[in-house]
């Protein structure tokens, strides 16, 4: 599949469970990159702490941060398909939610791939 858009939607997908204590910060690293079209999807799995407040409290500021909680945990691995799925980039970066990116990490990312298309 060829990219014809040289700036196309990058989901960054963090799926989460119990992460309150440390998930704001992939989020705001999220939110400060260079390459500003993105969506950011926040997937918790079922957590028992303050991860949901805290997610819908960025999406409230900012509509880039999706946000969408599973009924009951499905497992760790089972949580980043689920995320996948609910991307619409045409590239996807997972992000755990204890990471970090730094500020320029999707624009390199997209410079590289748009610069070698078979990559």
């Amino acid at each position: 599949m060829n990219v014809t858009n040289s700036h196309p939607l990058i989901s960054i997908c963090i799926p989460a469970f119990n992460s309150g204590a440390y998930i704001s910060r992939a989020i705001e690293s999220s939110m400060s990159q260079t390459y500003q079209n993105i969506e950011i999807v926040v997937g918790d799995n079922a957590s028992t702490d303050n991860t949901r407040e805290i997610v819908l409290k960025y999406a409230e500021r900012d509509p880039r941060v999706k946000f969408f909680q599973n009924e009951k945990n499905i497992g760790s691995g089972n949580n980043y398909l689920a995320c996948a799925k609910h991307a619409s980039g045409y590239y996807m970066q997972a992000l755990g939610s204890d990471d970090w990116l730094s500020r320029n990490y999707v624009e390199e990312g997209v410079r590289l791939f748009l610069a070698n298309p078979a990559a």
